[in-house]
């Protein structure tokens, strides 16, 4: 909450009740009375093109499906760092300027996003010298989430109806930028001879028989460098698996995996453990179910020693469930109310609950969990 104050210009109160739209649009505002201009009235406007040009431009980043089901050994993460804030950056791409400009004098977005993106970089080396699980570490993570969140959003509304300064131009363009760069990236790593397991958009998940971690850097700096985009190795996985569809088990699930780093952390996307509607109880069950699996650093004992201890760990605790030997509070779902109680058409769950809480004479509103 702070770091969306301090970009806003707005108090703790306010800042905690405005869209990202409008905290952007109070920062663009504000830079823009900086430089002598009149701020416009809400409005957007887009021209009529022709079919063939929506087609070939209205487009999003690249993402490449993983094979399904499969279980892969020594996979690098190699990760676009910022990639959105540093395309409109380098080409110095803004609302006024949709195809970008080599001129010194920045463009809107530009001016609004620089000195955030330098921030989050500088708490992302000073993070590296915290100790992992320390208060400060944990401090220091957030607020770099925090600064990731205003500088997506700020790409993200960048062809919004609600952005009075919108242009879609400016957003298409982005996004091609985008795919141009992770279709070079690929082209990079498979002429290097690594395997492509899965790609989204701003990460590029490779691996190569006897690839150690310094060959995984080497790449990225490769693709750096023909880029002119900053790349790094976000993650080095022991193993990765990609789940199946729950509709289609020969296909596998966009935007999620899980897997253990060579530094033994659990790591995954899309899964139970990682929402926020999931009890605790099950967070760390599924992510303890993960690391017996997964803690070895080769197939035959995966699927040797790491199945066995995954069936202890299931049976072990599914006696405790059937015992009731669990805390209650780690099985508490949390909610969050979208709108007001009366206004909710099925009934679900945590409506039931929040009924409950107005029968005893207590307030909840939207917003509240």
């Amino acid at each position: 909450m702070v770091e969306r104050a301090r970009f806003s210009f707005l108090p703790l109160g306010l800042s905690a009740r405005w869209l990202s739209n409008k905290s952007i649009d109070s920062r663009n505002c504000f830079e823009l009375m900086r430089m002598g201009y009149a701020i416009p009235k809400q409005g957007y406007f887009e021209q009529a093109r022709e079919l063939g040009e929506l087609l070939e431009r209205d487009r999003g980043g690249i993402t490449i499906t993983p094979l399904s089901g499969m279980l892969h050994h020594n996979v690098a993460a190699l990760d676009f760092d910022s990639q959105y804030p540093n395309i409109i950056l380098r080409g110095n791409l803004s609302y006024e300027r949709p195809e970008g400009s080599s001129s010194d004098s920045m463009g809107l977005i530009s001016k609004v996003i620089e000195p955030w993106l330098k921030k989050r970089l500088e708490l992302k080396k000073v993070k590296k010298t915290l100790a992992r699980g320390s208060e400060e570490r944990i401090v220091c993570e957030q607020r770099i989430d925090a600064l990731k969140l205003i500088l997506v959003t700020s790409y993200g509304i960048s062809g919004c109806c609600w952005n009075r300064f919108g242009n879609v131009l400016t957003f298409e363009e982005i996004n091609k930028r985008s795919r141009d760069a992770m279709l070079k990236a690929k082209r990079i790593a498979e002429e290097k001879g690594y395997d492509i397991i899965y790609s989204d958009v701003d990460s590029l998940f490779v691996r190569k028989d006897g690839a150690e971690r310094g060959d995984y850097e080497h790449l990225a700096s490769i693709i750096e460098a023909e880029t002119n985009l900053p790349m790094s190795l976000d993650k080095h996985f022991r193993f990765i698996a990609f789940p199946r569809l729950k509709s289609d088990y020969s296909s596998s699930a966009l935007k999620r995996y899980f897997g253990v780093t060579y530094d033994d952390e659990v790591e995954a996307r899309g899964i139970e453990m990682r929402r926020d509607d999931v009890p605790d109880f099950v967070k760390e069950f599924q992510r303890n179910l993960i690391f017996c699996l997964m803690q070895y650093d080769n197939y035959e004992d995966v699927y040797s020693k790491g199945v066995a201890k995954a069936r202890a760990l299931l049976e072990e605790t599914m006696r405790r469930v059937a015992e009731g030997d669990i805390h209650q509070e780690s099985l508490f779902i949390a909610k969050t109310l979208r709108k007001s109680a009366w206004e909710y058409r099925n009934k679900v769950a945590h409506l039931s609950a929040a009924k409950q809480i107005l029968a005893r004479g207590k307030v909840i509103e939207a917003g509240d969990k």
